[in-house]
């Protein structure tokens, strides 16, 4: 996401618009916050007083601890807490970034630390246009955080006192205007970083918006059920108006005619994958399929609504009738996120980092002739109770959409391929 206009913008807005509905002082997690801790910045500068953000990766939340240093030293009179470790042992850094911790007060530490930080920046231009940069008062390690909220299965992750204790905690100040009674205070604003899956750690209680962005160019691939599933049932976690963002998101699935890839595509295909056509039984990014290969228009292979709890196990019967003749031998799936009610992200329509997926499910002697009008019907199964989900497609035609279907091909897989 960390350079892609398109979601940036979605999501930035519609964290905007949700916060200003919220009542004052609202606390936000962020789960899969990724390395730039994006989402959480932006519900941060929103006004958001507390953000919890949760990082599985130990690349990433490696690279958020260093930038949110290398954020605090450059701050200057600003101090840089830590509670008897070091950054080493807490968070996997090297001893060079250890030199970036330093209290930020005009040391040759500070001033290397301002120089450090552009290049830390250096593939998110997006986040200085955002103007998403923290300016810390304050960054502890393992600091003591608020109550916590183990998952309902596991009560044994929260520790004896009861409280959170995140990797960091990051405390900045803002001057907040009251248009009531014309008046300014300070704010302080809170923002911690949790490592592992949300799943499975102690999170802080009382959360008023959940934010993610767990979808892949399938939108189940990476998880997102039973991750949200999990946060919407645990006892205590979520405040009783709590939202989430995206509120939704699906697969579109769409049957399509024969693919004439040009010179330049089959070269690029021989160099990603050893062969310049698309074989049978494979998925492949695509980008760009004319919609006149579409023999129907897209329906939903699945839809999560993120508002509630999601079935982690779906069948969907998609009935397809061609609306031009083609020879038929492949699905393109795409992804459509409503991230509220006002933003949607179309991954055909759209060109973000997320790609649309091309399925062949027949060689080029198999492909079968279909007029406008005839039926084909894909049954499609998905198994999201792993991080891993589970995928089938089961395809039958009609040549005349009345006499019986007969089966011409399945395709199965796991996660986005």
């Amino acid at each position: 996401m960390s350079n892609d206009i398109v979601r940036t913008r979605a999501y930035w807005g519609a964290i905007r618009r949700t916060l200003t509905e919220m009542p004052a002082k609202a606390r936000v997690l962020d789960v899969g916050t990724g390395p730039y801790m994006l989402l959480g910045r932006m519900a941060h500068h929103c006004g958001a007083v507390f953000v919890a953000c949760v990082e599985h990766s130990p690349d990433s939340y490696a690279f958020s601890t260093k930038l949110l240093r290398a954020e605090c030293a450059t701050c200057d009179g600003r101090t840089c807490e830590q509670d008897g470790q070091t950054c080493e042992q807490d968070s996997g850094l090297t001893a060079e970034t250890e030199e970036v911790s330093a209290s930020a007060s005009g040391d040759a530490s500070s001033h290397a630390a301002a120089h450090r930080l552009p290049a830390l920046y250096q593939e998110h231009e997006l986040m200085r246009e955002l103007e998403v940069q923290l300016q810390p008062i304050r960054l502890s390690f393992r600091a003591v955080g608020t109550s916590a909220v183990a998952p309902n299965d596991n009560k044994k992750v929260v520790a004896s006192d009861g409280l959170t204790h995140p990797l960091m905690q990051v405390m900045t100040s803002h001057i907040v205007r009251c248009d009531v009674t014309r008046t300014s205070q300070d704010e302080t604003r809170v923002l911690e970083l949790y490592p592992g899956l949300s799943s499975e750690i102690a999170l802080p209680a009382g959360i008023d918006l959940i934010v993610h962005e767990i979808l892949g160019n399938v939108a189940s691939a990476e998880g997102a059920i039973i991750a949200i599933n999990e946060l919407h049932g645990r006892n205590g976690l979520t405040s009783h108006a709590c939202r989430v963002l995206p509120i939704g998101a699906g697969t579109l699935l769409a049957p399509t005619s024969v693919l004439t890839p040009c010179v330049v595509e089959r070269l690029l295909m021989f160099q990603k994958t050893g062969c310049s056509m698309a074989r049978p039984k494979r998925m492949y990014a695509a980008r760009g399929v004319p919609s006149e290969n579409f023999l129907a228009p897209p329906q939903l292979l699945e839809w999560l609504d993120f508002r509630k709890h999601v079935p982690v196990m779906s069948t969907r019967t998609c009935r397809f009738h061609t609306d031009r003749a083609g020879w038929f031998d492949g699905l393109h799936m795409h992804l459509l996120v409503h991230v509220d009610e006002t933003a949607s992200i179309d991954t055909y329509h759209e060109r973000t980092t997320w790609t649309c997926t091309y399925v062949r499910l027949l060689d080029g002697a198999s492909a079968i002739w279909l007029a406008a009008g005839a039926l084909i019907e894909c049954i499609c199964n998905v198994d999201a109770s792993t991080h891993c989900p589970a995928y089938s497609i089961s395809v039958s035609v009609s040549h005349d959409g009345s006499s019986p279907l007969v089966p011409v091909s399945d395709f199965s897989w796991r996660g986005d391929g």
